[in-house]
Formats: structure tokens, C-alpha cells, sequence
């Protein structure tokens, strides 16, 4: 009896582990490449796996690319709140795959390509169009409450986002973008502007999308003129005794209503992708 119990606790330890298969399309043994294109918990601190307020992480069917030509298969799920994000895999759940050590992953129908946009971060940024010009997006979390300093075995380096779940939930996102052939170079799209003069001033249709936004940034001389406005008003109510004074204190409304409609305005992402789209077809490639 003893036996059979433990028999029957191996079939269905068995059939448990086979669930999740994990195949290597690589000529390289298997687990020295993850191990070169990973990180260990065991000296890496991830809070979200210890937490008890998130009760469970949707990890879903993934390709991981560890390079153009290597990948692995797993259930993942993408770690966004470091400076280098991380995959995680659920066959070895103390095993990371930091963005800037491979290419990119397959993930719920989506591709997501590995950037660096800046010397201390990189992210997973989703494919959201292709053509002639290919359109990558990312969400971009603030940082306005700093970083967690956290470290890893061989000298790795990673920084957690401390974030304030108080800030709301609206996301701004980042915009990056390639040209064919030169899919690996990847361009920052951040700047409207500086997009719309580069890329689409030869491209009337596509150009009459972003000109809401170009006329929205056009306000760096407004800027300097309200500046410049709000300080002499202040001399004004500092240094004018006298019945006119009510004229300078009017100009503070004036410059802060000026101000709040000639802030900075970026395209959400349906209207970026909407650009990008139109650029390829009026180009001719969709």
C-alpha cells in the first residue's frame, strides 16, 4: 500500500512538471546559455515575487529571443518596474532575464524588442507597426521617487522603480522607431517635432496629423515672454504702492491660463500609430 501511494505521488509529480516543456533552438548547451543570458535570485532581491499583496502573476506562453538566433519557450511574464527590465520564467522562477542580455520575447501574439533609451535603462517595447518605417512602444513608468539599488552575482547592476501608486493610473509612453534596412537602429520619436521635420515634411497627408500637436509645443518663445511677464508683474506688487497695482496682479491668471494651454503635448499611442501607418502607405509600402 505504502507502495503504491508513493507511486502515485511520482505519477502526478511527473505529469505536474511535463506541463510546461522547455525546447532550445540553439546548437549551445542548453542551460550554460541561459545562465550566460541571466540573472540569479539567489542574489538578486525581487519583490514582486515575495509580496503578499499580489496574490498571482499572469504568466503566459512566451518565446524568449536570448539572441536573433537562440530562443527558449517558457510561460513568462515582463518585470517592468526596474531600469533593466526583466523577463520572468515560470520553470525556474529564480531565474531573470534582464532586457539588456537578449534580443527580445514573443508573448501574447506581440513581439517585444530589447532597447536600451538611455545608458541606464532598458525595456521591452512592443512591435505596434511594420513597414518601412516600424513603430516600437513602450509604457513609461516616473521616477520621480527615485531608485532601489539592487545587485547581482558577477558584477550585474540593477536599479527598482519606486513607484507611487498614488500618481493615478493614466500611462504616457515612449516612442521609438526603424527604418528599413536598418531594422537593429533604433530612433527615439519622443519629439513630435523633431519627428514631423525629419521624416514627414515631404508627406502632406501624413504631416496633417501631427500639425495639431506642432502647433501645441509651439510655445517655447510664449514661455520666455510669460516668464518674463510674471516677473515683472511681481516687481510690480513688490515695489508699486499705489491704485495701478491691480494691473500687475492681473497678469498672473493671464500667464498661468497661457501657460496651461501651451504645455507640451505628445500623440497618444492609437494617434502614433496612426501616423506611422499613414506614413507607410502614403510612402507606398504598407
Amino acid at each position: 500500500m505504502r507502495a503504491l501511494l508513493v507511486f502515485c505521488l511520482f505519477c502526478i509529480c511527473f505529469v505536474s512538471e511535463s506541463q510546461i516543456i522547455t525546447r532550445v533552438s540553439t546548437q549551445t548547451a542548453p542551460d550554460s546559455l541561459n545562465k550566460n543570458k541571466s540573472i540569479s535570485d539567489s542574489a538578486f532581491y525581487s519583490p514582486d515575487t515575495r509580496r503578499p499583496d499580489i496574490p498571482f502573476i499572469d504568466y503566459a506562453p512566451a518565446v524568449i529571443f536570448l539572441s536573433s538566433n537562440d530562443s527558449i519557450e517558457d510561460h513568462a511574464y515582463i518585470r517592468r518596474n526596474f531600469t533593466d527590465q526583466m523577463v520572468s520564467v515560470w520553470s525556474k522562477p529564480g531565474r531573470y532575464y534582464p532586457a539588456s542580455k537578449i534580443y527580445g520575447l514573443r508573448m501574447n501574439g506581440k513581439f517585444y524588442r530589447s532597447i536600451m533609451v538611455n545608458p541606464v535603462e532598458f525595456v521591452f517595447a512592443e512591435k505596434a507597426v511594420s513597414g518601412n518605417m516600424n513603430l516600437y512602444i513602450y509604457p513609461k513608468i516616473p521616477q520621480v521617487n527615485g531608485w532601489v539599488e539592487c545587485f547581482s552575482s558577477g558584477g550585474y547592476t540593477n536599479n527598482m522603480i519606486i513607484e507611487n501608486e498614488n500618481m493615478g493610473s493614466k500611462l504616457s509612453y515612449g516612442y521609438l522607431i526603424t527604418l528599413e534596412p536598418n531594422a537593429n537602429t533604433f530612433i527615439s520619436a519622443d519629439d513630435i517635432r523633431v519627428f514631423t521635420e525629419k521624416y514627414l515634411d515631404s508627406l502632406p497627408e501624413t504631416r496633417k496629423l501631427t500639425s495639431p500637436y506642432l502647433k501645441m509645443n509651439n510655445y517655447k518663445n510664449k514661455k520666455k515672454i510669460l516668464a518674463v511677464a510674471m516677473l515683472a508683474g511681481a516687481a510690480g506688487t513688490a515695489f508699486v504702492d499705489s491704485d495701478i497695482k491691480w494691473v500687475f496682479l492681473a497678469g498672473f491668471p493671464a500667464a498661468a491660463a497661457l501657460t496651461f494651454i501651451n504645455r507640451k503635448h505628445i500623440p497618444g499611442w492609437e494617434d502614433m500609430v496612426k501616423i506611422v501607418n499613414s506614413y507607410n502607405r502614403e510612402i507606398g509600402i504598407d
